[in-house]
């Protein structure tokens, strides 16, 4: 894989490239299978995210010890998690999904969970309570704790109930509300009472998952594809353990998930600048 192209500076570049990430790009699943296929051959392990920590927890991680965690945050179109999912078992690989409210898919979960997928839950109830409430400030954000904590664990209980998983696992999401009160979802999963009512062993963004990795990179929108380093080099080099999340719009353009969430995000922010009532 070459270097890496640098990012487009003019707002007209980013504009192109976004339509094109939205409505054009064909699918990438063949990068992926190379990417796993390249890591397999160079001697990695591809483990899920309770894998990860079952190592971590028994003193088996070590620098002779290839190591690649695989994690999934399924924001949009879940169905490509079944495209994952298969070079994954061709290739005895294994991953971690994640799925937010908007993106549950009874049959897609179902079906990961039945081949022994770690399958859990993207929350972000602090942010989707903020909008909802129309919170500005993170001084009511904390005020509104209790219920957010409340709605989170109710949200969590019934996805258990439906769909048989321990989901102790759990990943926060990232949203444009988060980055302005400069308040991340995981903020709820600090709170060890909360944490022990729900059985929440671990959440991705805890110290003691991420600390240890040598690099954790995610996929990115094009032309770059990726931040924070390029997989390819890192695994031709070695480095370990590594860390890679990727994002299923981001492997193919797939327009209906696409247009839909990008229709949410022009009415949340229609509703933020000129809706009445922000606290």
């Amino acid at each position: 894989m070459p270097d890496l192209p640098p990012r487009p500076s003019s707002r007209l570049k980013r504009l192109g490239w976004r339509l094109y990430e939205e409505i054009l790009q064909p699918s990438r699943l063949d990068e992926y299978r190379r990417l796993l296929q390249n890591a397999r051959n160079a001697g990695y392990q591809v483990i899920d995210n309770p894998q990860w920590l079952a190592m971590l927890r028994a003193g088996q991680v070590n620098d002779q010890t290839k190591i690649l965690v695989m994690r999934h945050d399924i924001d949009t179109d879940p169905r490509l998690s079944l495209d994952w999912h298969r070079i994954e078992t061709e290739l005895g690989c294994r991953a971690s999904y994640y799925f937010r409210q908007s993106t549950l898919d009874e049959a897609v979960m179902k079906h990961l969970a039945g081949a022994g997928v770690h399958v859990s839950y993207h929350f972000e109830e602090l942010a989707e309570y903020a909008k909802q409430n129309r919170l500005r400030s993170p001084a009511a954000v904390e005020a509104a704790m209790p219920e957010i904590h409340a709605l989170f664990e109710r949200n969590l209980q019934d996805l258990r109930q439906r769909f048989g998983l321990p989901m102790d696992v759990v990943c926060s999401h990232g949203d444009w509300m988060n980055r302005f009160l400069k308040m991340p979802n995981r903020v709820l999963t600090r709170d060890e009472a909360l944490r022990a009512r729900t059985g929440i062993t671990s959440e991705c963004y805890d110290d003691e998952a991420m600390k240890p990795f040598a690099v954790y990179l995610s996929d990115d929108d094009p032309p770059a594809y990726w931040a924070r380093g390029n997989p390819f080099q890192l695994i031709e080099a070695g480095i370990t353990p590594l860390g890679i999340l990727t994002h299923p719009k981001l492997w193919r353009a797939h327009w209906p998930s696409n247009v839909r969430e990008l229709t949410v995000r022009i009415r949340e922010a229609l509703q933020f600048k000129f809706g009445k009532g922000w606290k």
